[in-house]
């Protein structure tokens, strides 16, 4: 995956530092305030490691997280992600007893997409970002429970709720967090577009017939870079059956597509643009595109997921699908 280049004087800081020291950080941030104050929890904390590289909390266990508590280790430089702001950060979650590693995105290769939120939006592991500019280096001490909201947990770990967490942030890149440009004509043979407050997009049919070819428009036209063939993308996105009207899938709220949008629930996603790791009408109705748009994509079934094994069971090899994807970044 090819990542963005950090801000010079952000590597430089942070090469040759093998160990980086989580003490005494201001409140502010280049005059920009954090969800959170440094606290007893992250000031503990020392990271090892090389920027956008495998990264190691180091801490006498079990760490305070009463209340969060957020540290920048490397402040970054350029454009600071405000509430509703999207971010690409390599992200590591410990176990803030052990040590012991929960997630890293690290493991998968690809970076994790972020919605940057505020402190009461629940969910921490999105809010502590706030503030973070490309070559941040962030550590957030907090609970399970106050990283991911009530109900969720980290895959495949047997932390409690009210257990403590260690989570570091490399942040690669900051993106708004919807499509911002010009707004289109809407096309005639496609679902109009409406969106929420927080851009969460909602489609009108028109038409019961679908498309019998893949139809691409832009609702929004962006003036960033174009997209190619190879590039990797940031993206929210909607997929609808055309045929049942029903959500299958969606980065807006990524626990229950079809509940109210919050800015809680929402998470990007890095979609690479190669034939084969995504499906050819998401591929053929991206790829061109100049970042900041807002795409609407009629992809008839000869372009869906036809019969491979990873359809979502909301739809069959036969179903239209339409998706309205805003594409924030090149990663």
């Amino acid at each position: 995956m090819r990542l963005r280049p950090i801000a010079a004087a952000a590597m430089l800081a942070l090469s040759g530092a093998a160990l980086t020291a989580c003490t005494a950080a201001p409140e502010s941030v280049d005059g920009c305030m954090p969800a959170f104050l440094p606290g007893q929890g992250a000031s503990q904390v020392e990271l090892s490691g090389e920027f956008g590289e495998a990264v190691s909390a180091e801490f006498d266990g079990p760490l305070p997280a009463d209340e969060p508590s957020v540290v920048f280790a490397e402040a970054g430089e350029g454009k600071r992600a405000g509430v509703g702001d999207s971010a690409i950060a390599h992200v590591t979650v410990q176990d803030g007893t052990t040590g012991e590693v929960v997630f890293s995105s690290q493991q998968g290769g690809a970076p994790f997409g972020l919605s940057v939120g505020s402190a009461e939006d629940g969910r921490a592991l999105e809010s502590a970002a706030l503030c973070a500019a490309p070559g941040s280096r962030i550590v957030a001490v907090t609970t399970v429970l106050d990283a991911l909201g009530e109900g969720s947990s980290f895959a495949g770990s047997q932390l409690a709720p009210t257990d403590a967490v260690v989570i570091t942030y490399d942040v690669m890149d900051v993106f708004a967090g919807r499509a911002e440009g010009l707004p289109q004509p809407a096309h005639p043979e496609l679902p109009g577009v409406t969106v929420t407050e927080l851009g969460q997009p909602g489609l009108t049919f028109k038409n019961n017939t679908p498309p019998e070819e893949l139809t691409v428009a832009q609702t929004i036209k962006g003036n960033g870079e174009t997209v190619a063939a190879g590039d990797s993308i940031l993206v929210q996105y909607t997929g609808v059956n055309w045929d049942t009207r029903e959500v299958f899938d969606s980065s807006w709220n990524t626990a229950k597509p079809n509940a109210a949008p919050d800015a809680a629930g929402s998470q990007p996603v890095v979609f690479p643009m190669q034939q084969g790791q995504v499906i050819d009408g998401f591929y053929n109705g991206l790829v061109g595109q100049p970042v900041g748009s807002q795409v609407i994509i009629s992809v008839p079934p000869e372009q869906g997921y036809g019969n491979s094994p990873n359809m979502p069971p909301m739809i069959g090899p036969e179903d239209t699908l339409v998706f309205v994807v805003d594409i924030l970044g090149k990663v």
